[in-house]
């Protein structure tokens, strides 16, 4: 090769290296928005188990109040 020239062989190899960096690039990118999704999910799952937390507390709370009757 010589400086400042690409031999076509050389320039093919170069798209080439491009093209693979290009597909790289997106597959990478789906994986990113897979992760997201991902996260996401994990993310309302630990709200709903939040809320059927305090749902199951605020039973339990009610049901002990309902026991025990008005607190005079």
């Amino acid at each position: 090769m010589a400086y400042g020239r690409l031999s076509v062989s050389e320039g093919w190899c170069f798209a080439d290296m491009h093209e693979r960096e290009g597909c790289a690039e997106v597959r990478f990118r789906s994986f990113e928005k897979e992760i997201r999704k991902v996260d996401n999910m994990a993310y309302r799952i630990t709200l709903t188990e939040q809320s059927s937390t305090n749902t199951a507390f605020s039973i339990r709370t009610c049901r002990r109040f309902s026991a025990n009757g008005p607190a005079t």
